[in-house]
């Protein structure tokens, strides 16, 4: 009489159910998904406070331009709201300028630069693409 012995050895059976699991989750998106994701949600809404200038001069900025864009840290993907969080750092600089002239020589420098680490939760819209939304 033969005996049947497993296909997969069960001392090596979690190790294969880890990585069943794990490679069946939710795809995270890829480096430039995430840049595409953060640039449009800052020149939406741009924390203005990145610029050092919050509580001493009214200001507009008329324009924001990003450096570079680097996940620094992963989360666990939230399954009950559909989403990555992630840490970026964020470096680029934002060119701001006084809403009334008199306040034209508080500004020393137009163009403020601006390296900040700040929480995102990645998402997809209702047409499939990545969205980012900041949580600070």
């Amino acid at each position: 009489m033969k005996i049947l012995r497993p296909a997969v050895p069960w001392k090596a059976l979690p190790a294969v159910l880890l990585t069943f699991f794990v490679g069946c989750g939710p795809q995270r998106p890829s480096n430039s998904e995430i840049g595409t994701a953060v640039g449009t949600n800052l020149k939406n809404y741009f924390p203005t406070w990145w610029t050092g200038l919050s509580g001493v001069v009214d200001f507009r900025l008329t324009d924001v331009q990003l450096t570079s864009v680097t996940v620094t840290r992963w989360g666990v993907f939230n399954k009950d709201e559909k989403y990555w969080p992630i840490l970026v750092r964020v470096v680029g600089r934002a060119t701001v300028s006084p809403l009334f002239p008199e306040d034209a020589g508080k500004i020393a420098t137009p163009i403020r630069q601006f390296d900040q680490v700040t929480e995102f939760r990645l998402r997809r819209d209702d047409y499939g693409r990545w969205v980012a939304d900041q949580t600070q």
